[in-house]
């Protein structure tokens, strides 16, 4: 899944590098848990392919957000970015879950109501 982040027309025309431009901001949000969470698999085949899957979407997720990074910061925009992140413990059961959905959306109130809290820089997925 990629992440379209700046208007194509205003990249193509040049003019993003323009001195007289205002400073801007570029902002990314992820619907998924971006952390490492370590967790047993089990020895068949659906669960390792699912594990491999979720590795690889999150690897994707990175390297988006990671490119998107080094593009603002080279254009000179503030970087912003916010996702899911493990201390929301409620984990869907099923592809729609309300009960998910619910406390997700209740998780993403509190934090507005605190102000917001967007990152500023890529997350460290591996160290």
């Amino acid at each position: 899944m990629e992440v379209l982040a700046i208007p194509l027309k205003l990249a193509a025309a040049g003019r993003l590098g323009s001195a007289a431009r205002a400073p801007g901001r570029l902002y990314i949000v992820i619907n998924n848990n971006l952390e490492r969470a370590f967790a047993m698999t089990k020895p068949k085949t659906l669960s390792i392919t699912a594990r491999a899957f979720n590795t690889l979407v999150k690897s994707d997720f990175y390297d988006t957000i990671l490119g998107s990074y080094l593009y603002a910061e080279k254009q000179g925009l503030q970087f912003n970015l916010a996702y899911i992140p493990n201390t929301l413990k409620v984990k869907s059961l099923e592809l729609i879950d309300p009960n998910y959905m619910a406390a997700l959306f209740e998780f993403g109130c509190a934090r507005g109501r605190l102000g917001g809290s967007w990152e500023h820089l890529p997350p460290r997925l591996y160290r």
